[in-house]
């Protein structure tokens, strides 16, 4: 990834907090950063396996999916529509903090 793909991922960085309070940030949501942290690790695992595999069509489809995903929140977010279907199943969770917005995760549910 570079040029301006890079730019446009990485330029959320550029607003951040000075790296103490982001840590004071992180130990202060220690549980949910790491539950959101496992997924994401496990996500990547199995995408990284897919395209070690040549699985194209496995890729093709995490791909697609993301995309559509991406494309729905920013819907959802525009619209103002949290009641929506692609939230139902958000009953009974909580946020997962200020990072959510940084490392992409929005809601983890409060039982384990």
């Amino acid at each position: 990834m570079s040029g301006r793909v890079f730019a446009q991922a990485t330029s959320p960085a550029a607003d951040l907090e000075p790296a103490p309070a982001l840590a004071a940030a992180v130990m202060a949501n220690r549980e949910n950063l790491l539950y959101a942290l496992d997924q994401m690790v496990a996500t990547l695992q199995s995408l990284r396996e897919d395209i070690d595999q040549e699985r194209v069509e496995a890729v093709g489809e995490f791909l697609g999916q993301t995309c559509e995903d991406v494309n729905r929140w920013r819907t959802e977010r525009g619209s103002g529509n949290w009641q929506s279907e692609a939230f139902s199943s958000l009953e009974g969770t909580k946020p997962v903090g200020i990072l959510e917005g940084l490392l992409g995760v929005g809601w983890r549910s409060k039982e384990k």
